[in-house]
């Protein structure tokens, strides 16, 4: 190759003195043709071999694709990761790993292997010095346990904060509920745990610094090799270039010979066109103007013709309303007259009718007079003469006697019971009911104040007023719906303060926000799972003898309780009793209650109603 670019080098140093000295430049030329046709069968060549190796390379990336996709990061990617490697700058890259980019120059690829050797050299030496170091930690998989256990280790691990009080008794607690696993053992996986984490934090922080060096030492290999490929790419680009040039050259005077010859053909061409198109253009003028002639006539045929039509249909239409003018005159005297004969008859009638009521009037007080002497004469036949008794008036009748009798007593727990359970969202919850039945209230009476519009139509006042209330209505008794289960407190007799409950009183909120009590055994309730926003509920089978409301009318008893199933400060042992009676309930009637399970789904139920009663409030507030 470097012999044909020095051959092509020489010939085109003799062209150009040729041109200098006007002489022998028919030789130079013929030799310089010579040289290329030969430079050109051995590029010729040399591309057919470039694009068999080519194909190839293509073939052997396409049967490695799945491989690549299916590779993992191991300590093969970490010594000799995959790079891109730019195919001489000419815009083609390939994926290949480091050790197989080749340079063109021999030394420089020599010299970057042997920095790349050393820094391998030394991650393996800290690797396998940390690996001794931590052998035990790595001699056992999940410090011993199976992989779900250890996964579910770590997970109660990061669910309690490093800050928490009592955190390690309560992960310890965890563990052994979940999992059936002691403390000792707990805290022996802890200790591996923890000298597992360290060694993969120096593991990363060793990696991460090798990764670091390793990809400055890459983009400094291929930076260099790059300039190198880059390089010698402008050297075989030149020859190239001479050789192409010698080629254009010749082109360039046959181009120019074609185009001298195509010109003056296309001027010939272009003179004879232009003559065609005075011809042509001369006719059609012509027959423009002949035909401008003709339209112009029958132009003025038509308008002759359109004037005479005209000037008779406006006498026509004069004709027509002088006509119409006098039969208009006719028929407003016909009116006239029409209109005072109309008068006069409703003057007689109005009159008749006066007359008419006069005589109804007079006859109507006749007969009311007549009616009041035979009432009068009726009272004096039945009247009573007796003394009156006032204090028999004023006492209660026998059937409201007997329905204050019928009535049970107020359930309102005793002064000195105690309160088990205090709802957290009690106060809010009052609010919100008094607020939303306050709007309900004022809505009833601001919006009949729509009649007093001046609307065209009255089915937009009435739609608009039936509207108002609907929503008003809707909202309210979607809150009723959901906060009347809420316990605000649960109260217990004094006398049981020290063993479980006989009965209970449960305080909900009623429809104003006032305290309901309602008085029942724990074992009358039962989970509840067929309501929303309720937890507990009455049994069916419950005695409802036992069950006290405290309106004192079995159609206002409460069937639906909703107690949280946890609290932050936590629940007295006597509120524990009462849920542990509750769910042993549950379970005789079928309700399935898990142990932790339950308390989870419980906390999500919770939290829901929670959200749904603060959107609720919003919606009030709007």
């Amino acid at each position: 190759m470097s012999e044909l670019v020095r051959s092509v080098k020489a010939h085109v140093k003799a062209i150009t003195a040729s041109d200098k000295n006007k002489t022998h430049h028919h030789t130079a030329v013929e030799s310089a043709k010579a040289c290329i046709e030969s430079a050109k069968s051995k590029l010729q060549a040399l591309t057919r071999s470039l694009q068999h190796d080519s194909t190839t390379l293509h073939t052997t990336l396409a049967s490695l694709t799945p491989s690549i996709k299916a590779l993992t990061i191991d300590d093969e990617n970490v010594v000799n990761p995959w790079v891109v490697r730019d195919q001489c700058g000419e815009g083609e890259e390939e994926v290949v790993r480091f050790l197989e980019v080749e340079c063109v120059d021999r030394e420089i690829e020599v010299q970057r292997r042997e920095e790349y050797e050393s820094l391998k050299n030394w991650y393996q030496t800290k690797t396998q010095s940390l690996q001794s170091t931590f052998s035990d930690v790595l001699s056992t998989s999940f410090g011993g346990w199976s992989a779900d256990n250890h996964r579910r280790f770590e997970k109660i691990l990061d669910e309690y904060a490093a800050e928490s009080h009592g955190r390690w008794g309560l992960i310890v607690e965890r563990v052994a509920l979940e999992l059936g696993i002691g403390s000792a053992e707990v805290a022996a996986h802890h200790d591996w745990t923890l000298r597992h984490t360290t060694y993969k934090s120096i593991h990363q922080t060793l990696t991460r610094a090798f990764l670091s060096k390793l990809s400055e030492c890459i983009s400094t290999t291929l930076s260099t090799f790059r300039e190198a490929a880059v390089m010698h790419a402008r050297h075989t680009q030149r020859v190239s270039d001479m050789s192409q040039q010698v080629v254009r050259m010749e082109a360039d005077h046959a181009k120019l010979k074609a185009w001298r010859e195509a010109k003056v053909q296309a001027l010939v061409m272009e003179e004879r066109r232009r003559m065609r198109e005075v011809e042509e253009k001369v006719r059609r003028e012509t027959e423009m103007h002949e035909r401008a002639l003709r339209r112009r006539t029958a132009e003025k045929k038509q308008i002759a013709q359109y004037h005479s039509t005209k000037e008779a249909q406006l006498q026509h239409q004069h004709d027509i309303a002088q006509q119409l003018q006098e039969a208009h005159e006719l028929e407003l005297a016909e009116r006239d007259k029409h209109a005072q004969s109309r008068l006069m008859y409703r003057h007689e009638q109005h009159v008749a009718k006066l007359e008419s009521r006069k005589q109804q009037a007079e006859e109507a007080q006749r007969q009311k007079e007549e009616v009041e002497k035979r009432l009068e004469k009726l009272r004096e036949s039945v009247a009573v003469h007796v003394d009156s008794d006032w204090e028999r008036i004023l006492k209660d009748t026998e059937a409201t006697t007997n329905s204050k009798n019928a009535v049970i007593e107020p359930a309102a727990p005793p002064p000195d019971s105690k309160v088990v359970y205090n709802g957290p969202l009690t106060r809010p919850l009052v609010y919100l009911k008094r607020v939303s039945a306050t709007t309900f209230a004022l809505s009833i009476f601001a919006t009949p104040l729509l009649s007093l519009v001046e609307i065209a139509h009255p089915v937009a006042v009435a739609v608009t007023f039936t509207a108002a209330l609907l929503t008003s209505g809707l909202s309210t008794a979607l809150v009723q719906y959901c906060v009347n289960p809420y316990v605000t407190r649960i109260h217990i007799p004094p006398s049981t303060t020290s063993t479980p409950a006989k009965n209970v009183t449960l305080e909900t909120i009623t429809f104003l926000g006032n305290s309901h009590y309602t008085t029942l055994p724990p074992a009358a309730l039962v989970p509840s799972t067929g309501r929303h926003f309720a937890t507990w509920r009455v049994k069916p089978t419950a005695d409802e003898s036992q069950i006290v409301d405290m309106e004192g009318r079995l159609r206002f008893k409460r069937r639906f309780f909703y107690v949280h199933p946890y609290l932050d400060q936590g629940m007295s042992k006597e509120m524990e009793e009462i849920v542990a009676e509750v769910n042993a309930q549950g379970r005789a009637e079928g309700v399935e209650v898990a142990a932790v399970q339950g308390k989870q789904d419980e906390a999500k139920l919770a939290k829901d109603w929670d959200a749904r009663i603060k959107g609720l409030r919003k919606e009030t507030e709007k």
